[in-house]
């Protein structure tokens, strides 16, 4: 399990099957919009709605094919 503080807000990635489910958590907890307030950046207000999609079938091909 890995955690960090920024600023108050706690990022946490715990033991997930495959590396590739890091950046599907790390969305979930909103980390984008977390370091884009902290470092001032601008970012769309709303998401593509197929944001991560690609990558989240990634995940879930690699854990069948680890799975069988």
């Amino acid at each position: 399990m890995c955690t960090v503080e920024l600023c108050c807000q706690v990022i946490d990635v715990h033991d997930v099957s495959s590396i590739y489910r890091v950046p599907i958590i790390l969305d979930d907890q909103q980390l984008d919009l977390m370091l884009a307030k902290r470092l001032a950046l601008s970012l769309p207000a709303v998401r593509p709605p197929r944001f991560l999609l690609k990558w989240k079938d990634l995940a879930d091909r690699f854990a069948f094919i680890c799975n069988f």
